[in-house]
Order: structure tokens, then C-alpha cells, then sequence
């Protein structure tokens, strides 16, 4: 599994400046599960990116003109 950060509006990809990244790679369920259920918990308004726990081969959303 690894952790990525997406825009919290569900844009990622849609413009420049919008791309997922990876955060954290080859992380067990439980601890990244919970890391990143306590990030999202703690996140402000107006916050543009939040976490998603996704499999390993999972394709990264990017810009492409």
C-alpha cells in the first residue's frame, strides 16, 4: 500500500499544480490507515490536499496538457 496526497476538491489532474504524490510507500494497513485517518481528521477549511491509502499500483493523477 502506499499514502498519496489528492486535492481535497476532487481535482487532481484537472489543471496544473493539481497532481497527486506519493507521500509514503510500502506501509502495512493498520498503521497507514490510521495515519492517514488522523491527518484528514486535523485538516483546516480551505485545505487543498488530503490523504488516500491506495494499492500498490495505483496510477498517480497528472496534469497532461
Amino acid at each position: 500500500m502506499k499514502i498519496v496526497a489528492t486535492d481535497n476538491y476532487d481535482r487532481s489532474g484537472e489543471r496544473p499544480g493539481s497532481d497527486e504524490f506519493v507521500v509514503a510507500e510500502n506501509v502495512n494497513g493498520p498503521f497507514a490507515l490510521a495515519l492517514v485517518e488522523r491527518y484528514n481528521a486535523r485538516i483546516e477549511d480551505g485545505e487543498i490536499y488530503l490523504l488516500r491509502l491506495v494499492p500498490d499500483d495505483y496510477k498517480l493523477a497528472t496534469f497532461l496538457p
